[in-house]
């Protein structure tokens, strides 16, 4: 298990290099168009997720940063009844959190929220 996660987050980093940042003067980064990947254990569903459409991350000069990617199910694995997920391993551009949470609906839809609190 410790390998596919390694693997994922290696993924995830990968997909995300292309990735450009907008940044308004002195203001936050906005990063879009990057790719995220969403495992069983962390979305209640029998398959990995991935996902480069609608992912974004916002990280403020504070060193906060929350990054949220919407993910499509495919057609027969969406789930009986909305599933909640939270306080799993997140990778995020300014580093590793668990204050993250998954909502699995019956819909077809899984949103994935993840935030880095700076410390200070």
């Amino acid at each position: 298990m410790k390998s596919l996660l390694a693997f994922l987050i290696a993924a995830s980093l990968a997909l995300a290099i292309p990735a450009m940042p907008a940044q308004a003067r002195g203001g936050a980064t906005v990063i879009k168009g990057f790719g995220c990947v969403i495992i069983p254990a962390d979305s209640g569903l029998p398959i990995v997720l991935f996902s480069n459409e609608a992912a974004h991350e916002v990280d403020t000069p504070s060193g906060n940063s929350i990054l949220q990617c919407h993910f499509n199910i495919p057609k027969g694995f969406s789930p009986a009844k909305t599933l909640h997920h939270v306080g799993f391993l997140c990778s995020t551009f300014l580093g590793l959190t668990t204050k993250s949470k998954s909502v699995t609906t019956r819909g077809g839809k899984v949103l994935l929220t993840c935030q880095v609190r700076h410390k200070g």
